[in-house]
């Protein structure tokens, strides 16, 4: 469980620093203060850009920084596909459909 969170948590993390240089270079997140749980090396920091979506087996990142995710489906799970943007430039999906 922790793993699937992890690799959640990186894929996430990659996809929204794509988004930050691709449509807000300008524009520094703020990293979670505990850096999503993850121990990284001196000068990187993360953030949470999404929870609780499931576990994810793929993810590619939109021109316009939308992140789409296909979640694994098995064990009473659905599976599916996820659409994530981030309205407001905050590095944080707020919309999820």
């Amino acid at each position: 469980m922790r793993l699937k969170h992890f690799i959640l948590g990186l894929l996430l993390t990659a996809a929204c620093c794509m988004t930050s240089v691709a449509l807000h270079a300008a524009t520094p997140y703020a990293c979670d203060p505990d850096n999503a749980g993850l121990t990284l090396p001196e000068g990187f920091c993360a953030l949470v850009a999404a929870d609780g979506l499931g576990t994810a087996r793929h993810a590619v990142v939109a021109s316009n920084g939308d992140l789409y995710v296909a979640l694994q489906s098995g064990k009473g799970k659905t599976g599916g596909l996820v659409a994530l943007r981030d309205e407001n430039g905050d590095g944080r999906f707020e919309t999820k459909e």
